[in-house]
């Protein structure tokens, strides 16, 4: 960016802060249009922001004001204007020590030093330029008690992060821990709770498969069958007192053949009175006898000689018949019948 379009941007920024009433920043404003003016020789206007600048001296910052003056002071010379200018850097240096401000000091003690041999005073001139010297001794020391400083105020403070970084982990160690036995808690509550529903579930099942076995139990297939009473009353001697669904090898037609009628007229009637598919049907006698060898001795129930005993050859057939008859696998209803002894 040229000089001459940072005037507009300057312009502005000093309209907003006049129509904002941002009276601390009239001081640096100024100044830095009277900088630009200076730079683009347009020495008059740059004085005339100095002025201004200095004008709002008492709202703005001590070492603001020795700048003010460095500056105006620096273009005073360039117009031979030493009296003035000694003026402006003798505010310069007074601000700065009234304030204990090391900033600009010296340079300013430099430049007073310069006016004042330019004007033919050789003692001022010699005293500055020792203050000069005497100065940039302090400012030095000034700069380096001030690295001291920021030494220690950053090893204090990472001394206080490294404390609060040692809390924080404590904290989150504590919250952690204390997350996790919550959450262990509630995983336990859960756990009961749903062992408890659990529990209930499987006393709901084995009550409702012991009443449909009491309800049953006394019903004949012939007083459930309209059509063929002497074959249904045949079947049902031959599952019920002849137990042939302890065979291994039962299948329809062998118990057609025995029954003294065809396979497809006996799974018909089967179907009549028992709403149960043949297999269904051997199945649920199966299920009736496993369940009165685990109710009669539940500790020594041995599932696989069950299966075996009433009739399967495989003890995952035998399972699979069981919970779809009773809603529990046999360990299940075992466990149910030995928490009721």
């Amino acid at each position: 960016m040229s000089r001459e379009k940072a005037i507009p941007y300057a312009n502005e920024a000093e309209s907003i802060i006049i129509s904002e009433n941002h009276i601390s920043y009239r001081p640096i404003i100024s100044t830095i249009k009277a900088d630009i003016y200076s730079n683009l020789g347009q020495s008059d206007n740059a004085e005339e922001s100095y002025r201004t600048a200095l004008s709002y001296e008492r709202y703005a910052e001590p070492a603001v004001v020795s700048l003010i003056c460095l500056r105006y002071g620096r273009l005073c010379e360039e117009k031979g204007l030493y009296e003035k200018a000694s003026c402006l850097y003798g505010k310069g240096i007074r601000t700065s020590i009234e304030n204990g401000n090391m900033e600009l000091r010296s340079e300013l003690f430099l430049r007073l030093a310069t006016v004042e041999d330019s004007l033919g005073n050789g003692e001022s001139a010699l005293e500055n330029y020792r203050k000069y010297f005497v100065s940039s001794d302090m400012s030095r020391e000034w700069e380096l008690n001030d690295l001291r400083m920021s030494y220690q105020r950053i090893s204090h403070e990472h001394e206080i992060q490294s404390k609060e970084l040692a809390l924080l982990k404590a904290n989150r160690r504590t919250l952690f821990i204390a997350s996790g036995l919550v959450i262990f808690a509630i995983l336990c509550a859960s756990l009961i709770a749903l062992y408890g529903k659990q529990r209930k579930t499987y006393r709901i099942l084995v009550d409702q498969y012991q009443a449909y076995l009491q309800k049953t139990s006394d019903k004949t297939a012939a007083q459930s069958q309209e059509g063929d009473t002497a074959l249904c009353e045949t079947i049902e001697k031959m599952m019920k007192e002849e137990k042939i669904f302890l065979r291994k090898n039962l299948t329809l037609e062998s118990m057609a053949t025995e029954a003294g009628t065809n396979r497809t007229y006996l799974s018909k009637t089967v179907n009549s009175f028992s709403g149960k598919n043949f297999n269904s049907y051997v199945d649920s006698y199966r299920i009736r006898e496993a369940v009165r060898i685990i109710e009669e001795s539940p500790k020594e129930a041995v599932f696989k000689q069950i299966a075996e005993a009433v009739g399967y050859n495989s003890v995952p057939v035998f399972y699979k018949a069981f919970s779809k008859e009773t809603g529990l696998a046999p360990g299940k209803y075992r466990d149910e019948l030995l928490r009721r002894a």
